[in-house]
């Protein structure tokens, strides 16, 4: 016979009331916690950007002032008595530079070394001669490693012993007569004027700021004994506040000299007004479970023996033991069926958390693969963002992927000091497959265009490796390029790939001749034909893979052929990076709120020649 127990059951307020409690203080504690790293990213972002502006302002102006230097010394051609003054009136007229000096390479201007160096002290402007023994300008890395590239860079900072005998980085700029290298003109830069950026940055009450140069060396720190030492903690992200330790760190690049500005926010002082809330929900919290407890204490006075076990076995089930199940009672009422039903939960519950941790497992060990085998496939690429290959081409690329891995790929390189290869290539298919298969091509077409001339030759090459055990059947499009630098000659091979398109000055865009190749990597022993053409000065060739003309908008439509046209005929007065920016967006805004569905990557070659 049952027996009502309908009162019994403000026992289980407790339960549910204290699980409720901790369920809402938890998201509370995560939703603050989410907020305030927000609002530290945005404060850190935005101190980031100021910083950033006025250090870039700094390089930016000293890079222009060793420009206007360099242009009025070549209109004297270098005349030694011009070079002493234009050196005092640029250090005078710009308070940011520290100091500079015209080194000149033997027996191309003048027969002996020549390298006048003037730098401030104070208010003062001195003269120091750095063509001595002791010194000898010719092998510093501010005039060696620009001999070897033959265009102007940044130094990393140094103590310049000899010199100006301060902390500094150095800015070189190359010098030509008749083609050859005949000197530099730098200017250097002390770091106390960045130090002084550096050091206004404040975020919360202990909060500060530091800089590191490319190689990680610090260069501006609170801690004077940490500089120029190597900085030990490990970068795993840019532009983003990540954790480290017991402290927040927001790291971003200086574009200009590779530099990397760094932002600390003591953990403690971060999270200091979310530990006063939470620790007052929780005391709020457990003032009502006990005053929850007392109340159903006065009412449990009446409860029955068979409850207790209940409400024994319950504990243990909520503290995590789910091993031991409750006793049934002899009389099948109300606390029958809740034993039972507790029980089968009980049950329940232990196979769901097992089976969410296998699934947990399996998905974060597949998201931190595809994570690494993206990273793997970016870093295969070559870096092509504005690339001035010396002086003769210039060329920008951009790849974005539809997924976390793609098989789009370019690849650029030379073959020898005057003639530069580079293709953009499209895998069948997407995801890991597409990725792998991509992998495996750009290590055919570099290993295969050694010591060869012909685009064609190493087409087929790459062709016949590719069929080998292709069980899959995939294939490859691609259009493959060797331009000799010296005369401005290019030779291609299209492979079933989207017809690149050419500009020049005196005529608006064009597809290039093509011929109807088949894929690479579908037959073996196949034959490829080789064009070729002459680029001429300020010609711009646009390659791209059909995911920019076969985007689609969320009617449906493609991007196509004519409107990227018309497009490229708009932009060509725009730098190289600005012109795939454009296309990038213009393909955004047509396929917005449709989803990428093929990996996107274009490459503009401007000939400079």
């Amino acid at each position: 016979m049952k027996s009502s127990i309908t009162t019994r059951f403000s026992t289980a307020v407790v339960l549910v009331s204290g699980f409720i409690l901790l369920v809402i203080v938890g998201i509370n504690f995560l939703f603050i916690k989410n907020q305030l790293i927000e609002t530290a990213n945005t404060k850190a972002k935005f101190e980031i950007y100021k910083s950033q502006n006025r250090i870039n302002r700094i390089l930016y102006h000293a890079i222009n002032s060793c420009e206007s230097a360099k242009a009025m010394l070549s209109r004297v051609d270098f005349d030694k008595s011009k070079i002493s003054h234009t050196l005092e009136q640029t250090l005078r007229q710009n308070p940011n530079i520290y100091g500079m000096a015209v080194a000149m390479e033997p027996d191309v201007i003048y027969k002996k070394p020549f390298c006048p160096y003037y730098h401030k002290s104070g208010q003062d402007i001195h003269y120091v001669n750095l063509a001595t023994r002791s010194y000898d300008y010719l092998k510093q890395p501010w005039y060696s490693d620009v001999n070897k590239i033959r265009s102007a860079k940044w130094s990393e900072p140094y103590f310049d012993e000899g010199g100006g005998e301060i902390l500094m980085a150095t800015y070189s700029n190359p010098i030509f007569a008749d083609g050859k290298f005949a000197g530099v003109v730098t200017i250097d830069l002390s770091l106390e004027s960045l130090s002084r950026i550096i050091s206004s940055i404040h975020i919360l009450d202990s909060g500060y700021a530091f800089l590191l140069s490319k190689d990680r060396t610090v260069l501006v720190h609170p801690k004077s004994s940490l500089i120029m030492t190597e900085y030990r903690d490990k970068i795993i992200r840019f532009d983003k506040i990540i954790k480290e330790d017991k402290q927040w760190i927001y790291y971003t690049k200086i574009d200009s000299t590779g530099w990397i500005l760094g932002i600390v926010l003591p953990q403690k002082e971060l999270f200091s007004s979310l530990y006063q809330i939470t620790t007052i929900s929780m005391l709020l919290a457990l003032l009502g479970v006990l005053a929850l407890i007392v109340t159903i204490f006065i009412v449990s006075s009446k409860i029955t023996k068979p409850l207790k076990r209940v409400i024994e076995k319950s504990i243990d089930i909520s503290n995590g033991n789910f091993d031991q199940h409750i006793e049934k009672s002899e009389i099948k009422d109300e606390i029958y069926q809740l034993s039972t039903a507790i029980n089968r939960m009980q049950d329940d519950i232990k196979s769901y958390i097992e089976n969410l941790k296998i699934a947990t497992i399996k998905e974060e060990k597949r998201k931190s693969e595809l994570d690494i085998a993206n990273k793997i496939q970016m870093d295969m690429l070559p870096i092509a963002q504005d690339c001035d290959l010396e002086s003769r081409v210039r060329l920008y690329a951009s790849l974005n992927p539809a997924r976390e891995v793609g098989g789009d790929f370019y690849d650029f390189f030379y073959l020898d000091e005057d003639r530069l290869c580079f293709v953009v290539a499209d895998v069948s298919g997407k995801g890991v497959p597409a990725a792998l298969f991509m992998a495996v091509a750009i290590s055919y077409i570099r290993a295969y265009s050694s010591g060869e001339t012909s685009p064609s030759a190493i087409v087929q090459k790459v062709n016949n490796a590719l069929c080998i055990n292709n069980e899959a059947s995939m294939f490859v499009t691609l259009f493959i390029g060797i331009i000799d630098l010296n005369s401005g000659k290019l030779s291609y091979v299209n492979a079933g790939h989207p017809k690149p398109y050419l500009h020049s000055a005196s005529k608006d865009s064009y597809q290039i001749e093509s011929a109807n190749d088949p894929v690479v990597g579908a037959m073996e022993d196949m034959d490829f034909q080789e064009f070729s053409i002459i680029l001429q000065r300020g010609d711009r060739l646009f390659i791209y893979t059909d995911g920019v003309n076969e985007a689609f908008s969320k009617e449906g439509k493609q991007f196509g052929e004519k409107r990227l046209k018309s497009l490229l005929d708009t932009l060509s007065s725009l730098s190289s990076d600005r012109v795939l920016c454009e296309i990038r967006q213009n393909i955004d805004v047509f396929c917005i709120d449709e989803p990428q569905s093929d990996d996107i990557t274009m490459m503009l070659l401007d000939v400079t020649i």
